[in-house]
């Protein structure tokens, strides 16, 4: 976990790497990037839900598959340099060539519910 706050006090970049693992595609490293997520004033915490594609970055039998994934990320500052929070992500697995046409998954991965924490460098 590496996190980056800009001079508003808010997070720049926060950049993870998670493993998961999926029906039929076995063990995952997803590299996972968040930008731009606001910082409530009072009390220091941030959270953010979203969804996002990507193709070509996983395959199976030779086929390249279109991941779609949800992310949800949530943290506080507990201290004016440490960060805890929770991240998530689900992802569902298409062949990309028959996407929309094939309704079903071929996987599906959860991370599950990670807990993590990050201290700040000092400027």
């Amino acid at each position: 976990m590496a996190v980056k706050v800009n001079r508003q006090g808010n997070i720049q970049d926060l950049d993870t790497r998670l493993t998961t693992s999926c029906s039929q595609l076995g063990a995952l490293g997803l590299d996972e990037s968040e930008f731009g997520i606001g910082v409530r004033r009072r009390g220091g915490s941030f959270s953010d839900t979203y969804t996002d594609t990507e193709v070509g970055a996983f395959s199976f039998h030779g086929q390249d598959l279109l991941q779609v994934a949800k992310h949800e990320i949530s943290g506080k500052f507990v201290t004016s340099r440490k960060v805890t929070g929770t991240l998530r992500v689900r992802s569902a697995f298409y062949y990309d060539d028959l996407f929309p046409d094939n309704s079903d998954p071929i996987a599906k991965c959860d991370t599950g519910v990670v807990n993590w924490t990050a201290r700040l460098r000092p400027r």
